[in-house]
């Protein structure tokens, strides 16, 4: 068992202690073992920790190899990055036919290309949405069927099961409806691609917001930490200072009596 030393010189002293003076001692020896054995036991929890915000910038850098593969593939007007998710739009004039939910053959080349390269700190989504033209329930049926469609064919791509697809309709335009141009562009299907919260702590700009994460986080810890750091060194002195104390009085009375 790991132990601060304790005033062993003393020891022999300590016998010649007022019997709750000795106890006082001898309890203060155990919780600085104690403490001292939490403390190394919270610097490997520290270090732990620590291991898990490399990987938290080790999956930012994957995020940002992806990002440039995205854009090189599809170009920037097609891919956006926003509060930490990489979304990929897709008009469904190059995914599908008119009102048909069949992949077509000439997007699946830029898929391939970029899917594999997401890893399973991930999580993808793919989502279909339509314009307002026709039926709401029919285009809602459209608009999953389309995000089923492209789901079936990356999901063999990837190498994890926390993924999903799901269609909104109409419900979610990124232009007006009142014009051809416009309806063009809400017929899209988007595939955004983010952290898992499983795998990561936090993604953020600065050091300072991953360390302020952490000891938030794992506030018992850091308390405990310094506590078990404090307790032993407080425990050890407060001893001698009993000691040395039991010594010069004990020499007192010995002077009075002779």
């Amino acid at each position: 068992m790991l132990a601060l030393p304790g005033p062993n010189l003393f020891d022999e002293k300590v016998k010649e202690l007022p019997k709750p003076a000795q106890k006082v001692y001898r309890f203060n020896k155990i919780l600085s073992r104690f403490f001292v054995n939490v403390f190394f036991l919270s610097i490997i929890m520290i270090f732990l920790f620590s291991h898990q915000l490399n990987r938290t910038e080790y999956i930012e850098k994957e995020m940002e190899d992806l990002i440039e593969k995205s854009e090189n593939s599809m170009g920037k007007k097609n891919v956006s990055y926003e509060n930490k998710e990489l979304r990929l739009f897709f008009q469904d004039n190059i995914l599908f036919d008119h009102n048909n939910f069949q992949l077509n053959d000439n997007v699946k080349e830029k898929l391939r290309l970029i899917i594999p390269t997401v890893s399973d700190n991930m999580m993808v989504e793919v989502i279909g949405h339509t314009d307002n033209v026709g039926d709401y329930c029919y285009n809602y049926e459209l608009s999953k069927k389309r995000a089923e469609s492209v789901f079936k064919y990356i999901r063999p791509m990837l190498t994890f099961n926390n993924s999903m697809f799901y269609g909104l309709g109409e419900d979610f335009p990124v232009s007006s409806n009142q014009n051809e141009f416009g309806r063009s562009l809400n017929r899209r299907v988007e595939i955004i691609i983010k952290s898992n919260p499983s795998n990561s702590l936090i993604y953020s700009d600065s050091l300072f917001d991953k360390m302020s994460f952490m000891i938030k986080e794992n506030a018992i810890i850091v308390i405990l930490t310094f506590c078990s750091a404090m307790i032993p060194i407080i425990t050890y002195f407060f001893n001698i200072i009993l000691v040395c104390y039991s010594m010069i009085r004990n020499n007192t009375k010995n002077k009075v009596n002779s």
